[in-house]
Formats: structure tokens, C-alpha cells, sequence
């Protein structure tokens, strides 16, 4: 099983993944916190939904079992978990 996370919510599933031996990335925005990702035993993925176009998601997503969407706006807007959320509802 292949699973996908990002964020704090992530990170605590990411330990709980990898320590059943299930093989776990991470997306996220920030490099900086590839340590912490590294130290849930997962593998950062640097990538932003609001900056990479989705052909850049899509080599990643072919290969995963499982997708979690956890990602929050970092505290830095109250705005962005809702446009985010906008943008991954499907079109039509």
C-alpha cells in the first residue's frame, strides 16, 4: 500500500503507516519540513497545489493506493483550506 499525506494530521498517520511497514509520501509546499517528514519515515514530496500545474501530481498519484488530503493554510490564511478545497471538487 502507497499512501500520500501532508500536514501535523498527516504526520502522526505517516508514523503509524510506516511503522506497519506500508510505504508512505509526503506532499508538501515548504522543503523545510522535509526533516520532519523524513522523521515520520516518509519520503517529502515538494509540491504546491496552488503552484505546480496537476501534470506535475500525476506521476505520483498513478502509483498510490490511497490518497489523504490534509493539508491546512499553515495559519497563514483563513482563506486558503476553502479555495483549495474549491479547487479539488470535481468540474460539471
Amino acid at each position: 500500500m502507497y499512501e500520500r499525506l501532508s500536514t501535523q494530521v498527516a504526520l502522526r498517520l505517516a508514523r503509524l503507516l510506516t511503522a506497519d511497514g506500508r510505504k508512505v509520501d509526503s506532499v508538501i509546499r515548504n522543503v523545510d519540513q522535509s526533516q520532519g517528514i523524513k522523521d515520520a519515515g516518509a519520503n517529502p514530496v515538494i509540491l504546491s497545489l496552488e503552484d505546480n500545474p496537476v501534470d506535475d501530481f500525476v506521476p505520483h498519484l498513478e502509483v498510490a493506493d490511497v490518497v489523504v488530503f490534509a493539508a491546512g493554510s499553515g495559519g497563514v490564511s483563513t482563506c486558503l483550506p476553502v479555495s483549495i478545497d474549491q479547487l479539488m471538487r470535481p468540474k460539471g
